[in-house]
C-alpha cells in the first residue's frame, strides 16, 4: 500500500512532440485534489510493480545461476566418470540428499575439485 505523501508533484518532461521539443515541468498546482491523489496513487503502484519485476528478475537469475553450475558439474561427471546424464543427476541429488545440502552447493563442491584437478 503507497505512503501518504505530499498531494504536490511536478513531472518533468523532456523532448515531447507536443512540447514542440522543448522540456517543461508539468506541476500539481491548480489541478483538483483527487486528480493529484489519483496520479500519485498510480506512480506508487507503478513503482510497487516495477520493484516486483525487478525482486522477480533477480530470483530468475539466480535460479539460472545454478542451473549452469549444475549443468557443468554433470557434464564433467559425465566426461571424467563415465556417466550418463541421468546417472550424473542421480550422483549429485543422492550426495545433496546425503549431506543434507542445495544441490547447487553440491554442484559447485564437484566443480571446486574439478578445478584442482584439472590445475
Amino acid at each position: 500500500m503507497p505512503s501518504r505523501c505530499d498531494s504536490t508533484f511536478s513531472l518533468y518532461v523532456s523532448g515531447a512532440d507536443w512540447l514542440n521539443g522543448e522540456s517543461a515541468t508539468l506541476s500539481s498546482d491548480g489541478l483538483a485534489p483527487q486528480l493529484s491523489r489519483s496520479v500519485l496513487t498510480l506512480i506508487g503502484e507503478q513503482a510497487q510493480r516495477l520493484r516486483v519485476q525487478a525482486d522477480e528478475l533477480t530470483s530468475m537469475r539466480a535460479t539460472l545461476d545454478e542451473r549452469k553450475v549444475i549443468d557443468q558439474a554433470k557434464s564433467w561427471l559425465m566426461q571424467h566418470h563415465d556417466f550418463s546424464e541421468e546417472a550424473a543427476f542421480q550422483a549429485l541429488r543422492k550426495s545433496a540428499m546425503n549431506q543434507n545440502k542445495r544441490l547447487s552447493d553440491i554442484a559447485q563442491a564437484v566443480l571446486a575439485v574439478a578445478a584442482t584437478v584439472k590445475g
